[in-house]
């Protein structure tokens, strides 16, 4: 039987929406402000809301590493605020050098707004997908195939199936994390709950 926090926490990711390209600031930000701006979108996505998901630091490094462009007089666009949400979101599960050319390769096919809004709804499917079967919603809920990619126009390629594969696994590791995160504190609830059941025990005894 599935936990109630556990379930609170699934219907709230199958809710989760990411910001598709046309609500990316259209201004260029300055550090701060995207750090800002990367908190709001992915916190929601941490197990702990707590662990930043993006510093100055992890930004500065990508942009060393040419994960990133360099950022135009210090100001960052709406092209990196789209790379770093889907560099962030698969660090996790894929090596950074591979996101690079996942999100290289892609742009030179078709244009960012097309590679990140395509991303935003490959992961919403797979949130949908995984956390439903989590929550004993299979019936209602859709397989994952070739088929039902075809809603998101991928070509039969290994960039897609690349792409598929990450972001499921970038699901259930959300989901894996949140269960262990959950059956620590039911347990130590538990642990709390029998040793004062004990010492109310004893306490009635002496008396």
């Amino acid at each position: 039987m599935t936990d109630n926090n556990l379930n609170l926490w699934i219907e709230k990711m199958k809710a989760y929406r990411f910001p598709r390209w046309n609500t990316l600031p259209e201004i260029d930000l300055y550090m701060d402000q995207l750090i800002f701006l990367l908190d709001k979108y992915l916190t929601p996505l941490s197990s702990n809301e707590e662990n930043k998901q993006i510093t100055s630091a992890m930004i500065n490094n990508y942009v060393k590493q040419k994960i990133i462009a360099p950022p135009d007089k210090k100001k960052y666009s709406r092209s990196h605020i789209a790379s770093l949400i889907m560099v962030c979101v698969l660090k996790d599960i894929l090596p950074i050098p591979v996101i690079q050319q996942l999100i290289t390769s892609s742009t030179e096919k078709s244009d960012m707004e097309n590679v990140y809004d395509t991303f935003c709804s490959t992961q919403e499917f797979c949130f949908s997908s995984v956390f439903s079967q989590s929550n004993k919603e299979t019936k209602n809920s859709t397989a994952i195939s070739k088929d039902n990619f075809s809603i998101l126009n991928y070509d039969n390629s290994l960039f897609s199936l690349a792409l598929e594969s990450a972001t499921l696994a970038a699901a259930s590791k959300m989901l894996a994390e949140q269960c262990f995160i959950l059956h620590i504190a039911n347990t130590t609830t538990k642990t709390k709950n029998r040793h004062q059941k004990n010492d109310d025990g004893e306490k009635e005894t002496v008396e």
